[in-house]
């Protein structure tokens, strides 16, 4: 075995040779994980490039959470917004159901009604949308 691997020590380039080499090593049944490779520190870097990386992601970082705090300070005002929005639809929406009366209020306009009423037809399957608003105060 000694012979293949001084014949083929030379040629280390060729995949082969590292093949037949570590077998030629493992075959003499020498230890090689016992040794520790060291490698080369990295170059330490000084206090000042760290303070200065430091209080620039500080400062990325405020400024995410200010943005983020806009965004959900838009997002509560906007929901505000719907909240009155639906509140008013609501009202127009029984108002109109008065005028016109409440089985001839058009489907499309209880899509954001609650007083909505459903019902399905056993023998055909057809489904009925109504609009039934509460009873006015007073009246139980």
């Amino acid at each position: 075995m000694k012979i293949l691997g001084a014949f083929f020590i030379p040629y280390q380039k060729n995949f082969l040779t590292i093949f037949l080499m570590s077998i030629i090593i493992m075959g003499t049944r020498r230890n090689y994980m016992g040794i520790i490779l060291e490698f080369p520190h990295k170059e330490r870097r000084n206090q000042i490039e760290v303070e200065k990386e430091i209080y620039n992601l500080a400062g990325h970082l405020k400024d995410l959470y200010d943005a983020i705090r806009k965004v959900e300070l838009g997002q509560e005002q906007l929901k505000k917004q719907a909240c009155d929005m639906e509140d008013t639809y609501q009202t127009l929406i029984q108002l109109y159901g008065e005028i016109v009366g409440n089985e001839n209020v058009p489907a499309d306009m209880l899509e954001y009604a609650i007083f909505v009423g459903m019902t399905r037809d056993p023998k055909t399957g057809k489904i009925t949308i109504t609009f039934e608003p509460p009873p006015p105060d007073g009246a139980a």
